[in-house]
């Protein structure tokens, strides 16, 4: 475990020496922590810092409130009203603000590597570009704009980390084929079609009129993909694992192991107080939301 710190710390020694050449000083070294186990909700994610958690829930509330309806609809093929919508995305913002916390927080750390980390850090560029990515969530954090422009924030520390080593962003948004690589590599492309040609591109990325164009282009573009992206994402079997294992950290879920039934189902929405959905749930044939379930390993 020391020598993994030790090598992070020398790309994080590099990568702050990169960014105050250009302007964009982060004003502290930023502590590191590595935590040998997986991230339960994203298994593969290699680092993250506890702000990252806190633009998640910015993006959940604008891409639930606009999408969770057809997702329902496409996915489950279920109509349920705008009313049951709102009831559940307020509980589903409810768990994940107690199930996405990782304990390690507490330690103070800035950044936290997980396992994954070990087999994507191998060269001094994997780990340089891993580092420069999180470090630039830290210094838009310390502008202020991290949490002013949620959507955005992962296109912009993947095109900061891909310039650090002198690489293109050339995945378009409109062709990548799941919803991760759409938030990082396909945001990293609208980002570079805005700052690329400036004269400081990093500097640019913290302009506040800047990202408020950058994220108003990617809402416009992102509701006509999205939908289709995240049908795709749902049906990948890490996906499914994943989810399914956030689920079964819910008391009400974990009922449905070994009962997944119509009726298990309606009431494990009502047990967490969705009342509204579950009654109109109880009206309408599941097997949508039961086939769901069954691909998720319950």
């Amino acid at each position: 475990m020391t020598q993994i710190i030790e090598l992070a710390e020398e790309s994080i020694n590099r990568v702050l020496t990169f960014y105050k050449e250009r302007g964009t000083p982060l004003s502290y070294y930023p502590k590191i922590q590595y935590v040998n186990e997986v991230y339960p909700q994203r298994p593969n994610i290699l680092a993250i810092i506890r702000e990252e958690l806190e633009t998640m829930e910015q993006s959940f509330d604008y891409f639930f409130q606009n999408l969770t309806k057809t997702i329902w609809k496409d996915a489950y093929n279920l109509d349920v009203s705008d009313e049951a919508i709102a009831e559940v995305i307020t509980i589903e913002k409810r768990n994940m603000n107690r199930l996405f916390v990782p304990p390690e927080f507490g330690s103070g750390a800035d950044i936290l590597l997980f396992q994954p980390y070990i087999s994507h850090s191998t060269t001094i560029e994997e780990r340089d570009e891993i580092l420069a990515h999180e470090i630039w969530h830290l210094i838009e954090k310390e502008r202020g704009v991290l949490k002013q422009h949620p959507l955005i924030t992962e296109g912009t520390a993947t095109y900061a980390m891909k310039r650090f080593n002198g690489k293109d962003c050339d995945t378009p948004f409109e062709k990548c084929k799941d919803y991760f690589t759409m938030l990082y590599s396909g945001a990293a492309n609208v980002v570079q079609s805005y700052v690329g040609n400036t004269k400081n591109p990093y500097q640019t990325m913290l302009d506040p009129q800047m990202r408020d164009r950058i994220q108003q282009d990617l809402l416009e573009r992102v509701k006509p993909v999205l939908v289709e992206n995240v049908k795709r994402t749902l049906r990948d079997k890490n996906i499914l694992k994943a989810t399914a294992q956030t689920l079964r950290q819910i008391p009400e879920f974990q009922k449905l192991e070994g009962n997944l039934t119509p009726g298990a189902i309606v009431e494990a929405y009502r047990a967490m107080g969705a009342q509204k959905l579950a009654d109109e749930l109880q009206e309408k044939s599941l097997e949508g939301l039961l086939h769901w379930f069954r691909m998720a390993g319950f």
